[in-house]
């Protein structure tokens, strides 16, 4: 061991005794310990996180309520080591490794136009932008990280169907929880918190509507019918089937209607920015109305294929009714032209 004038150990002089490597020398020495040697001239240069976990307090449902998620928040979450030595063999098996799961995520969809740059928009930054914005939700940022803000109702059954074709049953995962959070009554919460699995909100008119489209491309893409009749909680006590589920959301939509048979706007539709509208209660959504109706469509051609008589003759109901309000939502001049 060589030391400089401070102590400190700056060579190493061993011999490497490659008997002992299995701790059973064939001459039966007793092997203390081993150390795993890297050449530092042959290794990769790694920065190594240590995770530990994100809040102070095991439970946040624990926390006081005048207290933030902010106060229970661990400094130390996180450590990052740089400049750490690995075996060069170990990063490039992990290299290896990412590249081989992004070719089996991006092989389930492959586009071929005559622009190359077109290729490569829809074959991998399209289908990687959607994976990210599904694995986080949109809540990478810190208004959006599942503390702040949570997982939006809307926003997150979107989200799923930009990954179905590669991550079906994730999608079908996140599908659940999602509708755990929707009312017996059909309405949905707005806000679902991962962490501490409660959610807030609701009284939106569109919100309960997009589950419909992700269960029926969910359906599409695996032929997994079962999936209408796993069970799943409502929000405010019991269960149902998923088809239930769905019934149940756009009967709400149907019976929460305005002076002129268009669904009431209630706090807000797809476009929040505009909830100001509605002060009196008085507000009906056309884009509830279609969304309603291509939702019906949906469920009608579901019902159709799977031979469900009764449901189908329920969606062609609802389809009907919405043909019939149609005509509502246009003004007719005299030459004729329908304007909306």
């Amino acid at each position: 061991v060589i030391k400089d004038e401070n102590g400190k150990i700056v060579e190493i002089h061993c011999t490497a005794d490659l008997e002992s490597g299995n701790n059973k020398p064939i001459d039966g020495r007793k092997v203390k310990g081993t150390i795993h040697w890297l050449s530092a001239k042959y290794s990769s240069d790694v920065d190594i996180m240590l995770y530990d976990k994100l809040f102070t307090i095991p439970n946040l449902n624990d926390m006081p309520e005048d207290a933030s998620y902010n106060d229970y928040l661990n400094p130390d979450s996180l450590k990052k080591l740089t400049s750490c030595k690995v075996e060069k063999a170990l990063a490039d098996a992990a290299l290896a490794q990412i590249k081989e799961s992004w070719e089996v995520h991006l092989q389930n969809c492959q586009v071929k136009t005559p622009d190359e740059d077109m290729n490569k928009m829809l074959n991998i930054w399209h289908a990687y932008q959607c994976k990210m914005t599904f694995d986080w939700s949109r809540f990478i940022s810190y208004y959006e990280r599942g503390i702040v803000r949570g997982w939006g109702f809307r926003d997150s059954m979107q989200d799923v169907l930009g990954v179905m074709h590669a991550l079906a049953p994730k999608a079908k995962d996140r599908i659940k929880t999602l509708l755990g959070i929707q009312r017996s009554s059909g309405n949905a919460r707005s806000v679902y918190y991962p962490a501490t699995k409660k959610s807030e909100g609701g009284d939106r008119s569109d919100d309960h509507i997009w589950s419909i489209f992700s269960v029926c491309t969910y359906i599409r893409e695996t032929g997994d019918y079962a999936f209408l009749d796993e069970l799943v909680p409502w929000e405010d006590g019991g269960e149902a089937t998923v088809r239930e589920h769905l019934i149940r959301g756009l009967n709400f939509t149907r019976k929460n209607v305005g002076d002129h048979g268009i669904p009431n706007f209630l706090n807000s539709d797809w476009n929040d920015s505009i909830c100001a509208i509605n002060k009196d209660g008085k507000a009906e959504s056309a884009f509830v109305f279609f969304q309603a109706a291509h939702a019906a469509y949906e469920l009608k051609l579901l019902f159709k294929h799977m031979g469900d008589a009764e449901n189908l003759a329920w969606a062609e109901d609802y389809y009907n009714w919405c043909r019939d309000t149609y005509s509502i939502l246009w003004d007719v001049f005299d030459y004729g032209s329908y304007w909306g």
